[in-house]
Parts: C-alpha cells; structure tokens; sequence
C-alpha cells in the first residue's frame, strides 16, 4: 500500500518533471516565435488573454478546487460542476463577442475584434476539461497529467511554428491558444473519460460553489490586475513596451508556474488529508514554507543576475530592454510566491472567504501604484508599485495565516528575511565581479554553479536551512 507520503512525493516528482517539459517546450516555441513575430504582435496577443484568461477564471468559478477537496465525491457532484461550467464558458464566449468591437475602437485597431472573437472559443472548449483535470490532482495522478500537458504543448507549439513560417504572423499565437487547449482536452476525454452529464443538483452546488466563489473572486481581482499591466501599456504607451512586458512576464512564468502548479497543488492536495491532525498539519507546513524559501531565494536572484544574458541569447537585440521587466517581476514574484502558499491554509482550514478579504486589499493598494503609472506615464513607476504591492501583500497574508493556524510563529518570517539578505548580498556581488572583470554572454553562466554552491553554503553556515535534511524530514511527516 502506497503510503500519503510516497503519494506527495511522487505527486511532486511528477508535477516537477510535467511543469519542467510543458514550460521548457513553451519557452522554446516563445523563442522560436519571438524571432519570426513582432513585439507589436505580441503587445496586441497580451491584450486578447487579458480578456480571455478574465473569461476563463470566471467560467472555471473555482469549482474544480472544491472537487479536489471534497472528501465523498458522486457522479451528481461531477455532472452539477460540468453543466455550471459549460453555461458560464458560453455566457462569457457571448460577452466577449459582443465586446470585441467596443475594445477594437478603445485601442485604435479594428483587427482586435476578430482575433479576440476567435481566442474567445478558448472558453467553450476549456468547459470540457475541468472535471476530467480536477479527478486527476484530486487522485493524486500527476504522471498522467504532466504526460498529457506536454502532449498537447508540443503538438500545438509546433503547428503554430509552422503557421508563423508561413507568414500567419499574431494568427499563429492565437492558433497557439486555441490548439493547446484543443489537444489537452482531446486527451483527458480519450483517456479518463468524458465525464460529461447534464444532471444537476442544487444541494451539491450550494456546497461547491461556497467553497468556489470566494477563491474565484479572488483568482478574478488577482487575475485582472496581474495582466492589467500589458492593456495599460498598449495604451498609454506603445504596443511593443506590452509586448516587452509580457515577454519578460513570459519568462518570468516559467520558474513561478513550476513551483505553484507542482508544490501549491500538491502541498494542498496533501495538507488537505492531514485536516484531522493539526499539530502534524502545522509542523509539516512550517517545513514546506522553509524549503521553498529558499528555493524561491534561489531562483529569484539567479534570474535576476542573468536577466540580460537570458534575453540576448534567446531572443536576440530586437527584444533589448526586456531585462529591466525580468529583474522587476522577479524581485515581485519571490514574495507572490510566498503569499501563494500562505493561501493554502486558507483553502485547507476552509477559510476562503479571507483571500477575498486579502485580495482586495492588495489591489486597492495596486490601484493606486497603476494610477500613478499612468498619470506620471512612467514604466519604472507601475513596476516597483508591482514589487511594494507585492511584499505587502505578503506580510498580509502571513499575519492572517496564522492566525488561522491558532499559530502566530514569526521564526518563519524571520528565515524569509535571511534569506532575502543572503540573496542580495550574493547577488550583488556577483554583479560587481561581472562588471570588474567584463564578463557577459554565455560565458557569465558558467558562475551559475559557482553562486548555487555559495549560496547553499551560505544557507548552511548561517543555519537557515539544510534543504537535503529538512526535505527527507519533510517526507517522513506525511507518513
């Protein structure tokens, strides 16, 4: 018998290993892309996710995560989150469409219009995959999640290279969309099962839908105002400052996207099952919260020493300036992160009404550094409002997690703090050693190591972590 701490482990081995191939095979197709498309085209893209990515966090409504937590699951579950879906993806296809012309004449472009229209099938189609993708985190199946994920990343990204060989410029990032969600459903369908049943309870609803509105709100508010940035800069700036920003945002994803889609889900998936033993519960999380710290530190400063090199050597000098977007979002993300998992003992202790409380507190505070963005009509103004937003709102979040936990334990944000010193100080070193000595180009990555090994080491010698220990401690209390 598989034991729930062999289940957490392979969860996140597998989700790790499908997050690693989704987001190497979509970081190489952007690169591929980005040499064949303009930036302009790119800025316009940005501003057709915004709408649907708003239109799928909506449709989604959160139900999936409710699914996922449920401890007795039926059929009639199943079917009532399916119909819910299916009719909110249709509705919001309709607005979306009904928009597309009025959103056209706010940007001056009447080619939006249908670009947007045909993106917008996203909608439909993703109706069809949100049961078949929730059974599969809440069974812990993420071997044949990860497998499917690339699956269809791979097939999409190379149709849309062929297409954008082929002259079909911005149709072929849209087709991207479009394809991706189309194989990866197609998938689930064929090989889970379609799942697909008109039933509909209101009892099962009302209980979903309490778990699901509050997060949903919440994903909507986050949502809009982490993509808010590319429909400002399209219109107060330029088409190619959004496409700079979304490509360094891009980027940027790749390592966030590994970890929140792998650890968020899976740490959820397994604190969920630890409900009935709190004290467990909240040792384990403390060990969970230490890693990723550090690991987030990692991450974080590397991407920002590199940023410049990264952007040369993968897209080439028509992208130049993207660099100053990627040390911005990365400074920000390293404290996202944090707040993620903080929000995961909101969802296991069922609490979900305070993400909403949380979130929008936060984007009051985003509002203003947005305004002043645009009112100064300063980019370096809306980016570090991105970054204060950020680590407020993480303090934020921390303070009312705990409280939660019945555990207000400031050792965590303590370790936060060291390892923020810790990467700075590396980083900024490193820096100066590159400038002194003129090293730049593939050459700089060969320090790569070099900074792991001191900072690891640094990790240990100022006893913040020692991840190898702490990681198999980790295990042994899921047991």
């Amino acid at each position: 018998m598989i034991t729930l701490g062999k289940k957490v482990f392979l969860g996140t081995i597998w989700s790790a290993v499908g997050q690693f191939a989704y987001m190497a095979v979509s970081l190489i197709t952007n690169i591929i892309l980005a040499r064949l498309i303009s930036p302009d085209d790119f800025g316009k893209v940005s501003i057709i996710m915004f709408f649907v990515t708003l239109g799928l966090v909506f449709s989604e409504s959160g139900l999936g995560g409710a699914l996922v937590r449920k401890k007795s699951l039926s059929k009639l579950d199943c079917s009532t989150v399916f119909v819910f879906n299916l009719v909110l993806g249709v509705i919001c296809f309709l607005i979306i469409c009904a928009s597309a012309p009025f959103i056209s004449s706010y940007y001056e472009d009447a080619n939006l219009s249908q670009y947007l229209i045909v993106a917008s099938v996203i909608l439909i189609i993703n109706a069809f995959n949100i049961i078949q993708n929730s059974l599969l985190i809440r069974d812990m199946k993420f071997k044949s999640r990860a497998v499917y994920k690339t699956i269809s990343i791979t097939v999409a990204s190379l149709l849309s290279i062929v297409l954008a060989l082929k002259g079909f410029g911005i149709w072929a990032l849209v087709y991207l969309q479009i394809f991706n969600v189309l194989f990866y459903t197609s998938l689930l369908w064929l090989q889970t099962g379609s799942y697909v049943s008109l039933g509909f309870s209101r009892a099962s609803f009302r209980e979903t839908f309490s778990f699901g509105v509050n997060t949903t709100l919440a994903s909507l508010i986050q949502t809009f105002f982490d993509n808010i940035y590319q429909v400002v800069f399209a219109k107060h700036f330029t088409y190619a400052d959004a496409g700079l920003f979304y490509q360094a945002k891009r980027l940027q994803d790749v390592p966030n996207n590994v970890i929140q889609m792998t650890a968020v889900n899976v740490v959820f998936s397994g604190l969920s099952k630890l409900q009935d033993d709190i004290v467990k519960l909240k040792q384990t999380y403390r060990k969970i919260i230490g890693l990723f710290t550090v690991l987030m530190g990692l991450i974080s400063s590397l991407i920002f020493i590199y940023s410049d090199d990264i952007v040369k050597l993968l897209y080439g000098e028509r992208w130049d300036g993207t660099d100053y977007y990627i040390k911005m979002l990365c400074i920000a993300s390293f404290f996202y992160m944090q707040e993620q998992f903080n929000r995961v003992i909101f969802k296991v202790f069922d609490q979900t009404q305070k993400i909403l409380m949380l979130e929008l507190v936060k984007k009051a505070i985003q509002a203003i550094t947005i305004f002043g963005g645009i009112y100064y009509r300063d980019i370096s103004v809306l980016l570090w409002g991105y970054v204060i937003t950020a680590v407020l709102s993480y303090i934020l979040n921390f303070i009312v997690s705990r409280k939660v936990m019945g555990d207000v334990n400031y050792y965590e944000f303590i370790i936060l703090l060291k390892v923020v010193g810790v990467s700075v100080m590396l980083s900024y070193t490193s820096v100066k050693i590159y400038s002194y000595c003129d090293i730049a180009g593939p050459l700089s990555f060969l320090g790569v190591p070099i900074f792991t090994i001191a900072y690891f080491s640094a990790m240990h010698v100022l006893r913040i972590a020692d991840v190898k220990r702490e990681f198999s401690q980790l295990i042994q209390r899921f047991r």
